[in-house]
């Protein structure tokens, strides 16, 4: 399954299956640069490039995919995501967090389903992350904020995004994840219905 190293930012990924076609599985153990993994398959596109870094940290026997993107507070917001271009009807993703970071910034890692570009309806090579609109799965990790005064909480959950970074709301879960330790999160499409998972490993 695919592995993910200390999320910092928003990253967003996407893949699927629908019954008689193969499914994608990648734990990028082949990849050592961004040029790899694109030539591989998947796009990487962000809000502003010049904040956002990919690099494929050692872990265990193999690499992870670390996706960092790191915004300037109060001037430049950052948005990263590594996806693919197959169009499926019905979907399952998979990835795993390995040795989360426990990040009180308010942040958040995400799977996203049926991604399309608001405007044309269709999956470019280089979709703008603010155009995206499709269903996600995501795990903020300090929901109510990062300032001191504010509640330290996680949530899962899972919404309906559109151009813009609108949300509307599914289903969420109060769910902390305790730094150092290891999830996986999968997400499914299924006709119209929708199922999120987080497990502790």
């Amino acid at each position: 399954m695919p592995a993910l190293l200390g999320v910092i930012g928003l990253g967003l990924y996407g893949a699927g299956l629908l019954r008689a076609q193969p499914v994608i599985q990648d734990n990028f153990d082949s990849y050592a640069t961004v040029s790899d993994m694109t030539a591989a398959g998947w796009r990487l596109s962000a809000l502003n490039p010049a904040l956002v870094t990919t690099t494929f940290p050692t872990f265990e026997q193999g690499r992870a995919l670390r996706l960092r993107a790191n915004p300037v507070p109060n001037a430049a917001p950052a948005v990263g995501m590594w996806y693919r271009t197959n169009v499926y009807t019905d979907f399952f993703v998979a990835i795993d967090l390995v040795d989360w970071p426990g990040t009180d910034k308010n942040q958040a890692m995400v799977l996203f389903g049926h991604l399309t570009d608001a405007a044309t309806g269709t999956v470019p090579e280089n979709i703008n992350p603010a155009a995206a609109q499709g269903v996600i799965c995501n795990y903020d990790a300090s929901q109510y904020g990062e300032n001191p005064t504010d509640r330290r909480q996680g949530q899962f959950q899972i919404n309906v995004v559109n151009a813009g970074f609108a949300t509307r709301t599914l289903a969420i879960a109060e769910v902390t994840f305790q730094p150092g330790r290891s999830y996986r999160i999968t997400f499914s499409g299924r006709a119209g219905r929708y199922v999120a998972k987080a497990y502790d490993h």
